[in-house]
């Protein structure tokens, strides 16, 4: 938290009072944690706070939070609001960049949006509406976003996985096809093995038997 800005007395680092500071700010902001935890031993959430804590440390009045759920569970996203939404309370100004609508919607009192590099406009939270903002993200009317009526011919099987697993024992046997001229995407929570499948499938890491 002080890496740059060291407290000293005289010659020597003043680590006494680094310690009673990062707990002062860590303890004003809920973190769970200590200021004597080894940062690479917290989860991504909790290196948040840090990062956070490390700002108010500096008497920062803007922060600037660049799409900060993409990392997150659910649940982590929602105890990220929660501090968010303290700092505003605190008078802290925050711009928060995202691409994910339903975050906007919660937190933000005012939306300014951008497309290809250029400022579109700004909407006030009274302004906001789903509608009028992805047709200023977009460049149209919400009802040509979707292709609700999509006939699909898929193909000749391209890719088949079969009783794929990893060594940790991570990922349960996965099965699937994918066909000639499909998409198919793999969903879930940060942690539920989406990068560890793609790894097995392409060969970069080595497969086990159950």
């Amino acid at each position: 938290m002080f890496m740059g800005s060291e407290l000293r007395r005289g010659q020597f680092l003043d680590r006494k009072g680094m310690q009673l500071e990062a707990e002062k700010v860590l303890e004003s902001r809920g973190a769970n944690f200590t200021g004597q935890t080894v940062v690479s031993t917290l989860s991504i959430a909790e290196q948040q706070q840090v990062e956070i804590a490390r700002a108010l440390k500096d008497k920062s009045r803007v922060l600037v939070m660049d799409e900060p759920t993409a990392a997150l569970s659910d649940r982590e996203s929602e105890h990220l609001f929660e501090v968010i939404r303290k700092l505003r309370r605190d008078g802290i100004a925050i711009i928060y960049i995202s691409h994910r609508m339903e975050e906007i919607y919660a937190l933000a009192d005012r939306i300014s949006v951008l497309r290809d590099g250029q400022y579109i406009g700004s909407l006030t939270r009274s302004e906001i509406s789903p509608q009028r903002l992805v047709q200023m993200m977009v460049g149209r009317s919400m009802q040509d976003f979707y292709e609700h009526q999509r006939q699909t011919n898929p193909g000749p099987v391209v890719l088949e996985v079969r009783n794929m697993s990893d060594a940790r024992k991570k990922i349960e046997p996965a099965n699937f096809k994918v066909h000639a001229g499909e998409i198919v995407g793999l969903a879930g929570l940060v942690g539920a093995g989406r990068t560890e499948l793609s790894r097995l499938i392409f060969g970069a890491d080595q497969q086990s038997q159950w």
